[in-house]
């Protein structure tokens, strides 16, 4: 599911705030105060956000600059969010015009600081349940096997077990083997009983322990 994105542009009072040093500057500039948050939104099997990510920065830009480059502005702004340019292209917009607004107020007249805040809220919804689903319906597929060629069998390589610590059981019936025992080597090298394997390939030409195939 896609991210949702929530924003806001707003002025700030400039009481009781503690302005850099480049304010002395005489040119009109603005701070943009970002305040980022990204939150994973659980859909189910209950509701749950999850903070991922919060960003809370703060960037001088002159007037000249911001409205001369404002997409470059808004992209370093938003730089370390990961917020997709789809967003940019629709926040550009309104912040340009909020920024403007503010810029042409008579208050507002002689060089300044102009202190704006960016609040944006991301939300990426996640729900598993397609995934549960289908892995349900996969599941409770009907599974039709199809016997190995006769001649596959008749062909399987007989060995005798010498070195247990390779294998120990055949994986059809469980049951241990011992030392000496003559048994029925696969392609893929797997060990089985050969009535054990016999009787299954008779059924499913696929080897029960690496699904290997068998010709048909």
């Amino acid at each position: 599911m896609e991210t949702i994105y929530q924003y806001s542009i707003s002025q700030v009072e400039q009481q009781n705030q503690v302005l850099p040093t480049t304010h002395l500057l005489a040119c009109d500039c603005f701070i943009f105060h970002l305040d980022f948050t990204h939150q994973l939104k659980l859909c189910f099997p209950q509701d749950l956000n999850i903070p991922l990510n919060s960003i809370q920065e703060s960037f001088f830009v002159p007037f000249d600059v911001f409205f001369s480059h404002t997409q470059e502005t808004i992209q370093t702004v938003l730089s370390g969010s990961g917020v997709s340019m789809d967003f940019v292209h629709v926040l550009l917009p309104e912040v340009h015009s909020f920024a403007m607004e503010v810029a042409q107020e008579p208050a507002n007249a002689g060089p300044r600081i102009v202190p704006l805040v960016l609040a944006v809220l991301a939300v990426t919804p996640f729900d598993d349940r397609d995934q549960i689903e289908r892995a349900i319906m996969e599941s409770g597929q009907v599974f039709n096997p199809v016997p190995a060629a006769k001649s596959s069998i008749a062909g399987l390589k007989k060995v005798k077990i010498d070195n247990l610590s390779v294998t120990k059981e055949c994986s059809i019936c469980l049951e241990e083997f011992s030392a000496g025992l003559e048994v029925v080597l696969m392609p893929c090298s797997h060990l089985y009983h050969k009535d054990c394997i016999v009787e299954w390939l008779k059924r499913s030409h696929l080897c029960p322990y690496c699904r290997f195939k068998l010709p048909t």
